[in-house]
């Protein structure tokens, strides 16, 4: 897994909401968009089933032209919790 995908879902995983609008999160949201075409496109390992759907399901919302804060927030949680990403997030590992 590359290393700038793994930074930016520890990042927006600890934030308690995330906000498309706000320039902050915005550019984590780039950044984690950015690193998520590179893995998804030229994998740096293997991925699983799970672990590629979750990596989709989030390339997805991060794509659409109308991003949804509630919705990246879950697709955030799930491919870390699919990747088991360590996050500061409490509920990143509810079952």
């Amino acid at each position: 897994m590359i290393e700038r995908l793994i930074v930016s879902l520890r990042a927006l995983a600890g934030r308690g909401r995330i906000d498309p609008h706000d320039p902050a999160d915005r550019r984590l949201l780039d950044d984690c968009a950015d690193a998520l075409r590179l893995e998804l496109d030229c994998p740096q390992q293997t991925l699983t089933d799970e672990q590629r759907d979750a990596a989709g399901a989030l390339s997805d919302r991060l794509e659409s032209p109308v991003r949804d804060g509630s919705a990246i927030a879950a697709a955030v949680r799930e491919l870390a919790l699919a990747l088991d990403v360590a996050t500061t997030d409490p509920d990143a590992r509810a079952p």
